[in-house]
């Protein structure tokens, strides 16, 4: 076969062929075609390395650099969308747990308040202030009465004289059927088919039970367990509300405008690994080189005498100099 022309050595690097490498492993180690090893490099070594090495002597096979930029540049851009995903990811998830909440609920607050977690807590604590203030719907306050005092006491359930019908379906009592039967949460007055579940209550107040009890339809569609949690994570808020950010309130910013934003400042994440597509390109191809030492320092010179006086002729002694 011909062999195709040399590529110049600053463009390309040179891979020690090993005992078990071949053109295709190196094609996918440095993600390139095996086509730019044959540009590079004779097409005899690179059908056969291991052949090459034993018999023709070649220790060195070129890669070429610039697909070795490209690589490093695309690893680079990919390692810093996942960091951005898992900070974006972050700040979700802990303003979820933080405030008992759905991700999509924490979400929302974030692009309301800037990405700002100080700011979206200050901010659902005042809203939920001015619902409990404001709410006025029998059964959420029934409902936070049962989760601060537990269920109903037998002296505060509705008389059956009080109700001719059910609460639930209102369905006229009769005295041969249709019995009347009180909600252990609530204490209306239901019909059989109202009434038929049994729940286990919050375990609050002077009438908590570990045994189920009965309830109504109404009732048995409430989470316990989940609203309990709700409930005192709510109050806790209220009873110590988070202080007032400092900082001015950011303006509101999608999710998309979020990541753009940490996208063009990702820079000083992982400094290393933006300079290193520039450190192969600026790299000679050659073995490195130690790199050059400044000289040492060497102390202050003795005190020399200035050229004149090597130069000046000393006049001849008199016979008196001499004798003395």
């Amino acid at each position: 076969r011909s062999h195709t022309m040399i590529a110049p050595q600053a463009d390309c690097i040179e891979h020690l062929i090993a005992p078990h490498d071949t053109a295709t492993g190196l094609a996918v180690k440095y993600n390139i075609p095996i086509s730019a090893l044959r540009k590079l490099n004779p097409s005899s070594t690179v059908d056969n390395l291991q052949f090459a090495r034993q018999f023709l002597d070649v220790t060195h096979i070129k890669i070429p650099r610039t697909q070795l930029t490209e690589l490093v540049a695309l690893t680079t851009a990919k390692n810093t969308q996942t960091e951005i995903d898992l900070h974006v990811e972050g700040l979700i998830r802990r303003l979820a747990q933080k405030l008992f909440i759905e991700e999509d609920w924490a979400r929302a607050l974030l692009e309301e308040n800037g990405w700002d977690p100080d700011w979206c807590a200050c901010s659902y604590a005042e809203g939920l202030k001015c619902a409990r203030t404001s709410t006025s719907e029998p059964r959420l306050q029934l409902m936070y009465k049962v989760l601060m005092l537990g269920p109903m006491e037998h002296r505060d359930w509705v008389p059956n004289e009080a109700r001719e019908h059910c609460v639930g379906c209102h369905t006229k009592f009769m005295f041969w059927s249709n019995g009347r039967h009180h909600c252990r949460c609530c204490g209306e007055v239901f019909c059989q088919e109202c009434s038929s579940n049994y729940d286990k209550l919050p375990f609050v107040g002077p009438n908590k039970s570990m045994s189920l009890q009965r309830v109504c339809n109404e009732c048995h569609r409430i989470d316990w367990p989940y609203m309990k949690r709700r409930f005192y994570t709510d109050q806790g808020l209220l009873d110590t509300p988070p202080g007032r950010p400092t900082a001015s309130k950011p303006a509101a910013m999608t999710e998309e405008q979020f990541r753009a934003l940490l996208a063009a400042t990702s820079t000083g994440l992982d400094k290393s690994k933006a300079s290193l597509a520039q450190e192969l390109e600026e790299a000679p191809s050659a073995a490195p080189q130690a790199p050059e030492l400044p000289p040492p320092e060497l102390p202050p010179p003795a005190y020399r005498a200035p050229p004149e006086y090597h130069q000046a002729k000393m006049p001849p002694h008199s016979p008196a100099e001499m004798q003395l």
